[in-house]
Protein backbone atom coordinates (compact mmCIF):
# COMPACT_ATOMS: atom_id res chain seq x y z
CA UNK A 1 0.00 0.00 0.00
CA UNK A 2 3.18 2.15 0.82
CA UNK A 3 3.91 1.71 -2.56
CA UNK A 4 0.86 2.20 -4.29
CA UNK A 5 -0.41 5.50 -2.26
CA UNK A 6 3.40 7.42 -2.55
CA UNK A 7 4.63 6.38 -6.27
CA UNK A 8 1.50 7.84 -7.92
CA UNK A 9 1.56 9.73 -10.61
CA UNK A 10 -0.02 12.63 -8.63
CA UNK A 11 3.20 12.77 -7.19
CA UNK A 12 4.94 13.29 -10.14
CA UNK A 13 6.10 9.89 -10.47
CA UNK A 14 5.97 8.32 -14.05
CA UNK A 15 3.09 5.60 -14.30
CA UNK A 16 -0.17 5.04 -12.40
CA UNK A 17 0.77 2.59 -9.17
CA UNK A 18 -3.14 0.73 -9.99
CA UNK A 19 -2.12 0.31 -13.64
CA UNK A 20 1.15 -1.88 -12.91
CA UNK A 21 2.88 0.90 -11.71
CA UNK A 22 6.83 1.26 -12.14
CA UNK A 23 9.03 -0.40 -10.04
CA UNK A 24 11.97 2.18 -10.55
CA UNK A 25 10.11 4.52 -9.39
CA UNK A 26 9.55 2.21 -6.11
CA UNK A 27 13.13 2.14 -6.07
CA UNK A 28 13.50 5.93 -6.26
CA UNK A 29 10.78 6.39 -3.25
CA UNK A 30 12.74 3.74 -1.09
CA UNK A 31 16.16 6.59 -1.87
CA UNK A 32 14.39 9.59 -1.24
CA UNK A 33 11.98 8.84 1.46
CA UNK A 34 12.69 5.25 2.60
CA UNK A 35 10.07 2.61 3.17
CA UNK A 36 8.75 0.65 5.87
CA UNK A 37 7.71 -2.42 6.82
CA UNK A 38 3.82 -3.51 5.85
CA UNK A 39 2.49 -4.48 9.03
CA UNK A 40 3.52 -0.63 9.78
CA UNK A 41 1.37 0.74 6.36
CA UNK A 42 -1.64 -1.80 6.05
CA UNK A 43 -3.24 -2.08 2.73
CA UNK A 44 -6.86 0.21 2.45
CA UNK A 45 -7.92 -0.59 -0.88
CA UNK A 46 -9.08 2.63 -0.89
CA UNK A 47 -8.78 5.59 -3.24
CA UNK A 48 -8.18 9.39 -1.88
CA UNK A 49 -11.69 9.79 -1.51
CA UNK A 50 -12.47 6.29 0.34
CA UNK A 51 -13.94 4.56 -2.58
CA UNK A 52 -12.63 1.27 -3.69
CA UNK A 53 -9.44 0.66 -5.32
CA UNK A 54 -10.56 -2.15 -7.67
CA UNK A 55 -13.09 -0.23 -9.12
CA UNK A 56 -11.77 3.12 -8.90
CA UNK A 57 -8.13 2.21 -10.68
CA UNK A 58 -6.75 4.99 -8.73
CA UNK A 59 -4.51 5.13 -5.47
CA UNK A 60 -5.14 6.83 -1.78
CA UNK A 61 -3.52 10.09 -0.65
CA UNK A 62 -0.14 9.13 0.56
CA UNK A 63 0.34 9.63 4.32
CA UNK A 64 2.79 12.52 4.49
CA UNK A 65 2.39 12.46 8.21
CA UNK A 66 3.74 9.04 8.56
CA UNK A 67 6.66 9.15 6.36
CA UNK A 68 7.56 11.90 8.42
CA UNK A 69 6.06 11.15 12.22
CA UNK A 70 5.14 7.56 12.90
CA UNK A 71 8.11 5.92 10.37
CA UNK A 72 10.46 6.92 12.75
CA UNK A 73 8.70 4.71 15.42
CA UNK A 74 9.13 1.43 13.31
CA UNK A 75 11.99 2.16 11.11
CA UNK A 76 12.55 2.30 7.73
CA UNK A 77 15.02 1.13 4.64
CA UNK A 78 16.32 3.61 2.81
CA UNK A 79 18.55 3.20 -0.14
CA UNK A 80 21.74 5.12 0.37
CA UNK A 81 23.70 4.30 -2.86
CA UNK A 82 23.59 6.76 -5.71
CA UNK A 83 21.92 5.86 -8.52
CA UNK A 84 19.29 4.48 -6.35
CA UNK A 85 19.44 1.22 -9.00
CA UNK A 86 21.03 0.43 -11.75
CA UNK A 87 20.44 -1.75 -15.11
CA UNK A 88 21.58 -5.24 -15.51
CA UNK A 89 22.69 -6.45 -18.67
CA UNK A 90 19.97 -8.49 -20.25
CA UNK A 91 21.14 -11.98 -20.19
CA UNK A 92 21.23 -15.30 -18.37
CA UNK A 93 24.92 -15.07 -17.43
CA UNK A 94 24.67 -11.48 -16.18
CA UNK A 95 21.43 -11.70 -13.91
CA UNK A 96 23.31 -14.92 -12.48
CA UNK A 97 26.73 -12.81 -11.69
CA UNK A 98 24.59 -9.89 -10.71
CA UNK A 99 22.90 -12.24 -7.83
CA UNK A 100 26.04 -13.11 -6.14
CA UNK A 101 26.42 -9.12 -4.91
CA UNK A 102 22.35 -8.75 -4.07
CA UNK A 103 18.81 -9.73 -5.40
CA UNK A 104 17.74 -8.11 -8.62
CA UNK A 105 14.26 -7.51 -9.84
CA UNK A 106 12.72 -8.95 -12.69
CA UNK A 107 9.83 -7.53 -15.01
CA UNK A 108 7.52 -10.63 -16.80
CA UNK A 109 4.91 -11.10 -18.87
CA UNK A 110 2.94 -13.35 -16.94
CA UNK A 111 -0.28 -15.69 -17.90
CA UNK A 112 -2.92 -17.23 -16.03
CA UNK A 113 -0.67 -20.10 -15.05
CA UNK A 114 1.36 -18.47 -13.14
CA UNK A 115 -1.40 -16.76 -11.00
CA UNK A 116 -1.84 -20.30 -9.85
CA UNK A 117 1.36 -21.69 -9.47
CA UNK A 118 1.71 -23.80 -6.12
CA UNK A 119 5.36 -25.31 -6.86
CA UNK A 120 7.92 -27.03 -8.83
CA UNK A 121 9.86 -25.48 -11.70
CA UNK A 122 7.12 -22.97 -13.43
CA UNK A 123 7.55 -22.57 -17.48
CA UNK A 124 5.02 -21.21 -19.58
CA UNK A 125 4.91 -21.66 -23.38
CA UNK A 126 2.01 -19.13 -23.76
CA UNK A 127 3.47 -16.03 -22.10
CA UNK A 128 1.92 -12.94 -22.73
CA UNK A 129 3.94 -10.39 -24.91
CA UNK A 130 7.29 -10.42 -24.03
CA UNK A 131 7.43 -6.43 -24.68
CA UNK A 132 4.60 -5.58 -22.10
CA UNK A 133 5.56 -7.39 -18.53
CA UNK A 134 2.97 -7.50 -15.92
CA UNK A 135 4.38 -8.28 -13.00
CA UNK A 136 7.35 -7.73 -10.82
CA UNK A 137 9.47 -9.99 -8.31
CA UNK A 138 12.13 -10.39 -6.97
CA UNK A 139 14.75 -12.57 -8.13
CA UNK A 140 17.18 -13.82 -5.29
CA UNK A 141 18.93 -16.86 -6.17
CA UNK A 142 19.06 -19.67 -8.49
CA UNK A 143 19.75 -23.05 -8.85
CA UNK A 144 21.76 -25.23 -11.63
CA UNK A 145 22.44 -28.49 -9.44
CA UNK A 146 19.78 -30.75 -11.49
CA UNK A 147 20.06 -30.72 -15.34
CA UNK A 148 16.99 -30.00 -16.92
CA UNK A 149 15.76 -27.91 -13.57
CA UNK A 150 17.63 -25.21 -13.66
CA UNK A 151 15.87 -22.10 -12.75
CA UNK A 152 16.16 -18.97 -10.37
CA UNK A 153 14.47 -18.27 -7.83
CA UNK A 154 12.02 -15.57 -7.06
CA UNK A 155 10.01 -13.68 -4.02
CA UNK A 156 6.49 -12.39 -5.34
CA UNK A 157 4.56 -10.22 -3.30
CA UNK A 158 1.31 -12.20 -2.90
CA UNK A 159 2.46 -13.34 0.81
CA UNK A 160 3.37 -16.59 2.08
CA UNK A 161 0.13 -18.55 0.95
CA UNK A 162 1.08 -18.67 -2.52
CA UNK A 163 3.58 -20.76 -4.54
CA UNK A 164 6.22 -22.12 -2.20
CA UNK A 165 5.99 -19.94 0.64
CA UNK A 166 5.77 -16.49 -1.15
CA UNK A 167 8.60 -18.25 -3.27
CA UNK A 168 8.45 -19.25 -6.86
CA UNK A 169 10.94 -21.22 -8.77
CA UNK A 170 11.45 -20.13 -13.00
CA UNK A 171 12.76 -21.94 -15.63
CA UNK A 172 16.30 -20.78 -16.87
CA UNK A 173 16.03 -20.06 -20.38
CA UNK A 174 18.90 -18.55 -22.74
CA UNK A 175 16.10 -16.05 -23.66
CA UNK A 176 14.62 -15.22 -20.41
CA UNK A 177 11.13 -17.36 -19.33
CA UNK A 178 8.22 -14.73 -20.40
CA UNK A 179 10.95 -11.75 -21.10
CA UNK A 180 12.33 -11.76 -17.75
CA UNK A 181 15.95 -10.72 -18.49
CA UNK A 182 14.40 -7.51 -20.84
CA UNK A 183 14.15 -5.04 -17.90
CA UNK A 184 16.46 -6.24 -14.97
CA UNK A 185 17.67 -3.65 -12.70
CA UNK A 186 19.17 -4.07 -9.17
CA UNK A 187 18.79 -1.69 -6.06
CA UNK A 188 21.95 0.04 -4.41
CA UNK A 189 22.85 -0.76 -1.00
CA UNK A 190 20.50 0.29 1.53
CA UNK A 191 20.38 1.24 5.20
CA UNK A 192 18.13 0.13 7.99
CA UNK A 193 16.70 3.04 10.07
CA UNK A 194 16.08 1.82 13.23
CA UNK A 195 13.17 2.97 15.52
CA UNK A 196 14.17 5.83 17.77
CA UNK A 197 14.82 4.93 21.44
CA UNK A 198 13.77 7.30 24.31
CA UNK A 199 16.81 9.52 24.72
CA UNK A 200 18.70 8.36 21.73
CA UNK A 201 18.88 9.85 18.21
CA UNK A 202 17.75 7.53 15.13
CA UNK A 203 20.26 4.96 14.27
CA UNK A 204 20.80 3.83 10.92
CA UNK A 205 22.47 -0.09 9.97
CA UNK A 206 24.01 -0.61 6.69
CA UNK A 207 22.05 -3.73 4.99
Amino acid sequence: MFGLDCTSTQFNYSASACLRGSPTDALHLAATAGVTAESAYRYRAATGSGGNLATTGQPAQCNRAFLTGQAAKVGLVRITATPAYTPVQPTKLALIKALAARPALALLAVDSTFQHYAGGVWSSPTCADANAPNHALLVVGYSTEKPGFENFLAKNSLGASWGESGFVRIAMTDAGMCGMYQALVQAGAAALVAPAKAGNSTAAKRV
